[in-house]
């Protein structure tokens, strides 16, 4: 990613009024790892999420509202998860029973 698609996304997820400040913390986060760089930095869907975790989706959606993992809104209705969360959820061995 060029440092002008940066500074593009930056000055949009700051002037729209429907990103949260939770979901411009995690953008600017995922954006710090520079192009062609960070590893850790990337972004997943559910399903890349889910096939890492093992785990279903409902599951994935249970640790986003229980404040484990960070859900970046993509779109209106595409979710990403950072590999940094998903990783670091897979270090601590959560488990398929999530919903409990």
């Amino acid at each position: 990613m060029t440092d002008q698609t940066r500074t593009i996304i930056m000055t949009v997820i700051k002037s729209d009024p429907t990103v949260t400040e939770d979901e411009r913390r995690s953008i600017k986060e995922a954006l710090q790892g520079k192009a062609g760089g960070d590893e850790l930095s990337r972004l997943l869907n559910a399903s890349e999420a889910c096939k890492l975790l093992g785990c279903c989706r409902k599951t994935l959606y249970t640790y986003e509202q229980k404040g484990q993992i960070r859900a970046i809104r993509h779109s209106k209705r595409h979710l990403r998860y950072p590999l940094a969360d998903v990783k670091r959820l897979m270090s601590v061995g959560v488990t398929e029973n999530a919903e409990q």
